[in-house]
């Protein structure tokens, strides 16, 4: 009753400047006897953003007579690319079932965790189905969108690249790659989603393609935007991410404490000069459109992994 009635304030305000509103429906939606006090032209946004997303909770909604949204996402919180499935079988989902249940339209939904670390360009592939899938529910999903996003986003590209992006991705459906690299790999050992070493040298591989694509595009790129550069460097530090849950895999087999063991420790120095090389790229791609704030935050991670590899530990 204290948030409705809170929310109801703000709905007078708006009332009174000649507008409606738009509100997160996951409060509300759990308590119907409530929606009578709300001003009865509110849009009341659904949202989920993972395979178990009660996407039929659209009904419910609707059929109470409030106008609703469905609210799909990117994928993109706390990882470091986008988690292109993950994404794609969620906003297909809610665009087929909004539709069906009589959902007044689609807001698609991009956002970060712990620094956002993820570029914008991470966020194209997601956005651009949002926009596909709003305007046409069953719009072609999988390779079909691929061929179409790499010749109208990107430029007319070969899609071949969209392919090395979903095979580099395909670990985030389930680990956030980012809050991985982030924690301390003491917690990371044991993280319950942590893939197998056969899945993340499969995904390094493709983030390695991803950037050597990329690379042959940024000739060609003709946009204000870096779009190429930015999935450049982020499959870059994806790959350097998989390298160290690798590495934790290695630890833990052979019952070792969280560090580079003798058989990787060649590598550490390279590995952190790698990554210090990538820090200096994020910060001058993220000055060159954005302002400072909560830079700090993504550098810090960045310093406190290479410091770490440095050391010996990881």
């Amino acid at each position: 009753e204290a948030y409705v009635g809170y929310v109801r304030g703000i709905q007078d305000y708006c009332i009174k400047a000649g507008r409606t509103t738009q509100m997160w429906g996951d409060i509300i939606r759990k308590h119907p006897d409530q929606w009578g006090r709300l001003d009865p032209r509110t849009t009341v946004l659904h949202w989920g953003y993972d395979d178990d997303a009660d996407y039929d909770g659209t009904k419910a909604l609707v059929d109470a007579g409030v106008q609703t949204f469905v609210c799909p996402g990117t994928s993109g919180w706390k990882r470091i690319i986008h988690a292109v499935d993950l994404a794609e079988r969620n906003i297909d989902r809610f665009a087929r079932t909004g539709l069906a249940h009589g959902a007044t339209g689609l807001i698609n939904t991009d956002w970060g965790d712990h620094g956002h670390f993820a570029p914008p360009a991470c966020s194209l592939h997601g956005i651009a189905l949002g926009a596909a899938k709003a305007w046409t529910a069953d719009h072609p999903i999988g390779e079909d969108f691929d061929q179409r996003f790499a010749m109208h986003a990107l430029g007319g590209v070969d899609p071949i690249g969209v392919a090395h992006l979903r095979a580099a991705t395909a670990i985030a459906d389930q680990c956030e790659t980012w809050r991985t690299f982030w924690m301390p790999g003491a917690e990371v050992r044991d993280d319950p989603t942590l893939p197998s070493v056969e899945a993340l040298r499969e995904s390094r591989s493709a983030a390695e393609s991803l950037s050597q694509w990329c690379a042959k595009q940024e000739g060609l790129q003709t946009s204000p935007h870096r779009d190429f550069s930015e999935l450049a460097l982020a499959a870059n530090l994806h790959a350097l991410a998989c390298q160290r849950l690798e590495w934790l895999h290695e630890d833990a087999s052979a019952n070792a404490p969280t560090s580079v063991n003798a058989g990787t420790s060649a590598n550490a120095d390279d590995w952190a000069d790698q990554l210090d090389n990538l820090a200096k790229q994020y910060a001058d791609l993220w000055l060159a459109n954005h302002k400072p704030l909560r830079l700090d935050d993504v550098m810090h991670v960045l310093r406190e992994r290479s410091a770490e590899a440095r050391r010996g530990a990881v």
